[in-house]
């Protein structure tokens, strides 16, 4: 074990302490607290990261993952001539269209928050309504974004009991709006 005036001569020199050079130096000057606490009290969570750090293989790296195929190849009963599908240009982190131009999207929300949890098709109403109309005006006002909100609570009724009905009528939504050139981002709430 060093000395604490050892210990003080290795500090003034400004040098790169090795992880065993630094656990002596606090051992000697805070005592076993925080050896005996490091998991517990957060003053001693340096020991317990210098711990995990000195454990942790330093050649790592994240796994590899292999591209999925495009979407078209997987769905292709959900694609046609008329999709115009967008993708992330890595280059620019614009997006891009089918032609390779960029798209800005314009939009508005569609979260309906209470039973049946699906805007209504019915007559216009400002609050609750998403019909053919609605669809339309929108279009004509340079919309060409939606983002429809899925309740969870309109996906499982009761506990294990999955509404096909409720995710019917939404899927229903999205390619109406698909056909109007209105691309939909479905928030999960």
């Amino acid at each position: 074990m060093m000395s604490t005036l050892e210990l003080l001569a290795i500090l003034e020199n400004e040098e790169e302490l090795e992880l065993s050079v630094q656990e002596a130096l606090y051992k000697k000057l805070t005592g076993p607290y925080c050896e005996e606490n490091a998991l517990t009290d957060p003053l001693c969570s340096h020991v317990k990261e210098a711990r995990e750090a000195a454990a942790a293989p330093s050649d790592w790296s994240a796994p590899k993952f292999e591209r999925p195929e495009p979407y078209c190849s997987r769905f292709p009963e959900t694609c046609n001539e008329k999709a115009n599908r967008l993708e992330v240009d890595p280059e620019t982190r614009f997006m891009i269209d089918s032609y390779g131009r960029t798209v800005l999207l314009h939009g508005v929300n569609a979260i309906y928050k209470v039973d049946p949890y699906i805007p209504s098709e019915g007559a216009f109403d400002p609050q609750k309504s998403l019909n053919s109309e609605d669809i339309a005006n929108l279009k004509s006002w340079g919309m060409n974004f939606m983002r429809l909100g899925v309740m969870w609570e309109g996906v499982e009724r009761e506990a294990g009991v999955y509404d096909m009905a409720y995710l019917d009528k939404v899927e229903a939504l999205i390619n109406k709006m698909g056909e109007a050139g209105i691309y939909t981002l479905v928030d999960a709430h």
